[in-house]
């Protein structure tokens, strides 16, 4: 039901994404202070402040194959739909005592002329909705048989139930009047949801891995897998904008590269790389740390972009590179402080498998229905129900 509250917010987040880009355009056109440029475009002295400022998280590469990566997870948690809601409201009917016909059915409702009975709102219902409504509280079993509640877990619930309410309070909207208008009577039934569709994900993960062999982890840990490596590094970014000529970015892109290679001139001249930074490095994120980029990896939550680590990895602890490093984030100069020797396959072979089974899922968008539908197997799914088990098992082989 995770996904129903995301449904109910989904006209709200529609209507703040609106009303901000609303201001936004509104903005642009009555500031006398900005620069002429089209709505949706950002203002160009702003443009080149923030393009020019390149923190070290973006300075990390941020994996989307990363197994702990809780964007990616988020992206994947809001799978289910919203009409479980219907399936709550369904029960409270069928338990609840209702009028009767004279054949024994219960009458939900009724308008002149029409009695409209449980038995009708059932077949209704199942119709539309049956088939994902079961295979949600199945998987729901599955998941909590497989994991187990987690402090992580919890952490991520949390996190993402703050990011919601933090949202709401951001545009002066209602978040508890949505939530109960969602069909919870409390936070905790939100947080609940989000914890078992975590947990889902985690069984669906757990369960590719299974199909892991080990020659894969082997090849993925001699291709990937290098000891951490500490640096510092002088970045300089081109101050290009959306709204250059071809020629003007070229211009701004060679002016960067010949700053880096004078800066490596004064480098062989002597001059001290620590004060280099603080009067060249556009990396804000490091720049305060004399470019200090410490325990980085190839690949990984820690990883960097691949020109960075394969420049640091052919260099020898304390030299520099003697030309610029070009990267999507603009020129590097860097200088090899330290590495550590390679874990052991053992030791980080778990972590191994994991990032392969979240590769194979993010590479194969049918991956997740079919494991599933595998999963459900070993657990011995029955389906008894025609309508429901025809409406299963044709959505699964569409997929295969």
């Amino acid at each position: 039901m995770v996904t129903n509250i995301n449904h109910k917010f989904k006209e709200k987040d529609d209507n703040m994404e609106k009303e901000k880009n609303a201001k936004k355009t509104t903005s642009k056109k009555t500031t006398n202070t900005s620069k002429n440029v089209k709505p949706k475009q950002v203002e160009k002295k702003v443009e080149k402040k923030e393009e020019k400022i390149v923190k070290t998280e973006t300075v990390l590469d941020q994996s989307k194959n990363y197994t702990e990566n809780y964007e990616t997870r988020k992206r994947i948690i809001y799978v289910a739909l919203f009409i479980v809601i219907l399936l709550l409201a369904l029960l409270f009917v069928l338990v609840k005592k209702v009028p009767k016909l004279e054949n024994g059915k219960e009458i939900v409702a009724s308008v002149d002329g029409k009695e409209f009975t449980t038995e009708e709102l059932y077949e209704k219902i199942k119709n539309q909705y049956g088939t994902q409504t079961l295979i949600n509280m199945i998987d729901g079993y599955i998941a909590d048989k497989e994991i187990e509640t987690t402090d992580e877990a919890k952490e991520y619930a949390n996190n993402q139930l703050t990011a919601l309410k933090n949202q709401y309070a951001q545009y002066g909207y209602d978040f508890e009047k949505d939530l109960k208008a969602a069909g919870y009577s409390s936070e905790q039934d939100l947080l609940d949801e989000m914890i078992l569709e975590y947990k889902k994900q985690e069984a669906l993960v757990k369960f590719v891995e299974e199909s892991v062999k080990e020659e894969e982890i082997k090849d993925y840990y001699e291709a990937n897998i290098y000891g951490p490596i500490t640096a510092k590094h002088i970045l300089i970014t081109p101050e290009v904008t959306s709204d250059m000529t071809e020629e003007q970015k070229s211009n701004e892109e060679l002016k960067a590269l010949n700053t880096a290679k004078d800066i490596i001139e004064k480098l062989n001249n002597g001059e001290n790389f620590d004060e280099l930074v603080k009067q060249y490095s556009d990396d804000e994120g490091s720049k305060n740390d004399n470019g200090l980029i410490s325990n980085f990896t190839k690949v990984g939550e820690t990883a960097v972009v691949e020109e960075f680590w394969n420049a640091a990895y052919n260099l020898e602890n304390n030299k520099y590179t003697t030309s610029p490093v070009q990267s999507k984030f603009g020129y590097h100069i860097i200088l090899k402080v330290s590495s550590e020797e390679r874990p052991t396959l053992e030791s980080v072979k778990e972590t191994i498998t994991e990032t392969i089974a979240n590769e194979r899922l993010t590479e194969d968008a049918n991956l997740s229905v079919t494991a599933w539908a595998e999963l459900r197997k070993k657990y011995n799914l029955t389906i008894n129900d025609d309508i429901i088990k025809n409406s299963y098992e044709s959505t699964i082989n569409s997929y295969k």
